[in-house]
């Protein structure tokens, strides 16, 4: 059931910029990364992720719980990863 940009409510309009601007900043991050312009990228890349995740989990919760739980666990394993491996260096 696929809403037109006009019907969605003005949460809708927001989460769905701000997964689009956070998928675009992962990916420009990582695309650093790779090619070496900057070593420190994966460092702002992967916490952005598990915020992604985060946006990505709130209109879930509404339908499908289970996805949304398995969705923030995943958030909270990849910030408690990139915690340690940020401090382990």
């Amino acid at each position: 059931m696929k809403k037109n940009w006009n019907n969605k409510s003005k949460m809708e309009k927001v989460i769905i910029i701000m997964k689009v601007i956070i998928s675009i900043v992962v990916m420009v991050a990582a695309s650093i990364q790779l090619f070496g312009v900057w070593d420190k990228a994966i460092n702002i890349a992967v916490p952005l992720l598990g915020i992604l995740m985060i946006v990505q989990a709130i209109p879930e919760w509404k339908t499908n719980r289970s996805v949304a739980i398995l969705s923030i666990c995943s958030a909270i394993f990849i910030f408690v990863c990139s915690f340690v491996s940020f401090f382990m260096k």
